[in-house]
């Protein structure tokens, strides 16, 4: 593997958290409801959840 693949795998990783922490925050605010955020990104309700305990994001 080399450095740039290192990297990229790094950034992708990077914007995944970013979006789980949005999402996240748009749920416990009360903005966007679970059902809603998952179909949004096209996920069911069960992988948005496995993507939130990925990133110690709990409901």
């Amino acid at each position: 593997m080399t450095m740039c693949g290192i990297l990229d795998k790094a950034e992708a990783r990077g914007e995944t958290s970013g979006k789980f922490d949005l999402l996240y925050k748009l749920i416990k605010k009360g903005r966007i409801t679970l059902q809603e955020a998952a179909s949004d990104i096209g996920m069911t309700v069960e992988q948005l959840l496995d993507g939130f305990k990925e990133y110690n994001l709990v409901l």
